[in-house]
């Protein structure tokens, strides 16, 4: 079951460059403090 889950996954590679074309695309660029400020008010 757990090979299933896996084969169905794509690479990191892909997933990289797919995250990178989306945000060239979408032209959103948020610093790594940002993402962290917006994860830890949900948190809250």
């Amino acid at each position: 079951m757990q090979l299933v889950g896996l084969a169905g996954r794509p690479d990191p590679e892909v997933l990289v460059a797919q995250a990178r074309e989306r945000t060239k695309r979408t032209g959103s660029h948020l610093s790594a403090e940002q993402i962290l400020a917006h994860r830890d008010h949900d948190r809250r």
